[in-house]
C-alpha cells in the first residue's frame, strides 16, 4: 500500500514514496522426518499401483463325511417305519369292530361242535341202547307185548329227543356267550398287536433319528474345525495383502505425532519504491512525528511508512 506524508511548502504536497514487505514461512522438518515422509510416499505409490488380487482358497468348508452319511441315512430310511404303522392300523381297525357286524355263527360253532354236538351224540347213543333193551325185553311176549314194546320205544325216543332239545336249548345261550368271549379275545389280541406294531414303528423311527442326529452332530463338529482352518488361511491372506497398507497407516500416524517438535523458518523481504528521496522523506516524516507528537507519533509514522 502506498503511503504519503504531506507538509506545507511553497510548491504543494511532496510525495514520499511507497514500501512493500513480503513475509515467507518455510517448512523445514528435520532429516529423520523427511526420511519417514519419503517412505510414506513410496508405500502409497506401491499400494496405488497394486492390481486386484483374488483369494483362490476355499472360504466355506464342505459337508463332512458324517454329515453326508447322515443326509444319506435320512433319505434312505424315510418311511422305514410306515409298514409297521400300516399293520398297526389294520389290527386297530379289526380290534375296534362291533360284535353286531361279526359273523356270530362262526364264533358260536366252535362251542356247538366242541360241546353240544358230542353231548347230543351221547344222548342219541344212550337212546339207541335203551331201544335195544326194550326190544330185547318185549321180544318173547305175546301180541300185547308188542304193543307195550312199541309204547316203550316211543317213550324212549321222545325222551332222547327231549334231552337233545334241552341240550341245544340251553347250549345255544352258552354258545352265544362263548362266541362273544372268543370274539372279544380276538379283538383284544388285535389291539395288542396294533400297539406292538405301533411301538415297532416308533422304535425304528427313534433308532434312525438317533443315528442321523449323531452323524450330523459329529459331522458338524468336524466341519466347524475345517471352517476354522479356512478362516485362518483367509485371514493370513488378508494380512499379507494389506501389510503395506497397515505399515503406511502406522507411518502416517507417527509423522502426525511429530508435529510441534520442530519449528518453521520465517523470512521477511521489504521493497522500497521512490529511491533515496523517498527514503529520506520517510526518515524525515518519522522525525517530524517525534518532534510534534512525541515518541508515540514517531512510532505511528514509522509503522505507516512500513506498510506494503
Amino acid at each position: 500500500m502506498a503511503m504519503f506524508i504531506s507538509g506545507e511548502t511553497s510548491s504543494g504536497v511532496i510525495p514520499v514514496g511507497s514500501k512493500k514487505q513480503k513475509t515467507t514461512q518455510t517448512y523445514q522438518p528435520p532429516t529423520w522426518v523427511e526420511g519417514g515422509a519419503r517412505r510414506a510416499v513410496d508405500l502409497g505409490q506401491k499400494i496405488g499401483s497394486q492390481q486386484y488380487e483374488a483369494y483362490t482358497g476355499s472360504r466355506v468348508a464342505p459337508l463332512s463325511r458324517n454329515e453326508e452319511l447322515g443326509i444319506s441315512r435320512a433319505a434312505s430310511t424315510a418311511g422305514a417305519a410306515q409298514p409297521y404303522y400300516n399293520r398297526a392300523s389294520e389290527f386297530a381297525e379289526k380290534g375296534t369292530a362291533s360284535w353286531l357286524d361279526a359273523d356270530q355263527q362262526a364264533y358260536m360253532n366252535p362251542f356247538i361242535k366242541g360241546a353240544l354236538d358230542p353231548a347230543a351224540r351221547e344222548i342219541r347213543q344212550e337212546g339207541a341202547r335203551g331201544a335195544e333193551q326194550i326190544a330185547g325185553q318185549y321180544a318173547s311176549l305175546s301180541a300185547f307185548g308188542g304193543s307195550r314194546a312199541a309204547l316203550a320205544e316211543s317213550e324212549n325216543r321222545e325222551k332222547t329227543l327231549q334231552q337233545i332239545s334241552d341240550l341245544y336249548g340251553k347250549g345255544f345261550a352258552q354258545a352265544y356267550e362263548s362266541g362273544v368271549n372268543i370274539w372279544g379275545d380276538e379283538r383284544a389280541r388285535e389291539m395288542q398287536a396294533a400297539g406292538r406294531f405301533q411301538d415297532l414303528g416308533t422304535a425304528v423311527t427313534n433308532a434312525n433319528t438317533t443315528d442321523i442326529s449323531t452323524l450330523m452332530a459329529t459331522g458338524a463338529t468336524d466341519r466347524s474345525v475345517q471352517q476354522a482352518f479356512r478362516d485362518f488361511d483367509y485371514q493370513q491372506f488378508i494380512e499379507e495383502r494389506d501389510w503395506d497398507f497397515r505399515n503406511l497407516g502406522g507411518l502416517i500416524a507417527a509423522l502426525e505425532g511429530t508435529k510441534g517438535s520442530y519449528g518453521t523458518t520465517t523470512t521477511s523481504e521489504t521493497k522500497q519504491s521512490g529511491g533515496e528521496l523517498a527514503q529520506a522523506l520517510g526518515i524525515a516524516a518519522t522525525l517530524v512525528g517525534v518532534f510534534y507528537g512525541g515518541p508515540a507519533g514517531g512510532a505511528a509514522a514509522a509503522a505507516a511508512t512500513s506498510e506494503g
